[in-house]
């Protein structure tokens, strides 16, 4: 079952939020823009993580306007808002339709039953013009699933607790 807006507030399931009457959406959340980067250098991925090294990035800092302009590429994305999950709950991304129509899409992993911390993703600028940002843009919503029943054993890798992904 898709969680409401409302529904996600009265959880709790979201914390830091700016405004909630600009963020709250009858399906999910709008998420704010925090910080930008962009990659210095290459990445490694295995099947057990006992290889795994994650790229190097640097943060772009927005102008005096607290704006940035971003060329066409990827970016990886911080977020001002946090989530605490439960075990019966999880949560996707969807590309807000403003973002889209700029030009940019977003992606990013599933936020599985029992994570809490910070959260990110991928933003692709696809626009041969680039796209300007400002900061605490809404870029994505985020949709919350009560699941079926809850699992027993939830998200407890590396990222648990994060405060930042940049």
């Amino acid at each position: 079952m898709i969680l409401t807006g409302n529904q996600i507030v009265e959880l709790s399931l979201v914390e830091n939020l700016l405004d909630l009457e600009n963020q709250v959406q009858p399906c999910g959340i709008d998420f704010t823009l925090k910080k930008v980067a962009k990659w210095i250098s290459d990445g490694t991925l295995d099947f057990d993580n006992s290889k795994r090294l994650l790229s190097l990035t640097e943060t772009i800092e927005f102008t005096n306007e607290d704006r940035l302009f971003l060329p066409k590429g990827g970016y990886l994305i911080e977020f001002n808002e946090t989530v605490k999950l439960p075990n019966n709950i999880m949560a996707t991304v969807q590309t807000r339709s403003s973002l889209f129509r700029c030009g940019a899409s977003f992606v990013a992993g599933v936020i599985d039953p029992e994570y809490s911390g910070a959260v990110g993703g991928l933003l692709q600028v696809w626009n041969e013009e680039g796209i300007n940002l400002y900061k605490n843009a809404k870029l994505v919503q985020w949709v919350f699933a009560k699941l079926d029943k809850p699992v027993t054993k939830g998200y407890t890798g590396k990222y648990q607790n994060s405060k930042t992904i940049i």
